[in-house]
């Protein structure tokens, strides 16, 4: 996805019909995405793993996830040497997993991944988005 405006952009999940999986996770568990074709995440760039807790009355399949309601729980940045180089340690990489924040209270969590490909950033609207969801309760 390039269109960050998008309602797809929170899950991606009405262009794939792709439905979530539901993990049952406790906080400070270790979780993780894996690319499901058996590859790797191809594309230099960065990695965030956002987190929203599903309202109560509401569940995975009927809450969208609209608003200000995400929150960083995990990111794999660039790493740099002060400017003369940059590489990318999710590149080529199979999966990612982190540990859920310890203080995270009980409920019901949208999770979602996404790989910022940074290969055609030099021109507008050029950042590639590949998003994934998990639901965790």
């Amino acid at each position: 996805m390039t269109d960050v405006t998008s309602a797809e952009f929170r899950c991606y999940d009405t262009t794939t019909d792709a439905t979530a999986t539901t993990l049952t996770v406790a906080a400070g568990q270790d979780i993780g995405f894996v690319v499901g074709d058996g590859g790797t995440i191809y594309h230099p760039g960065v990695v965030n793993i956002y987190m929203a807790q599903i309202p109560a009355g509401s569940d995975a399949t009927t809450w969208a996830g609209d608003g200000a309601v995400w929150f960083k729980a995990y990111e794999v940045p660039p790493v740099t040497d002060g400017g003369s180089t940059i590489t990318f340690p999710a590149q080529n990489v199979p999966s990612v997993s982190f540990t859920l924040p310890e203080a995270l209270p009980s409920g019901n969590y949208l999770i979602r991944m996404e790989a910022i490909a940074l290969h055609a950033a030099s021109t507008f609207g050029g950042a590639q988005f590949y998003v994934s969801r998990y639901v965790a309760r």
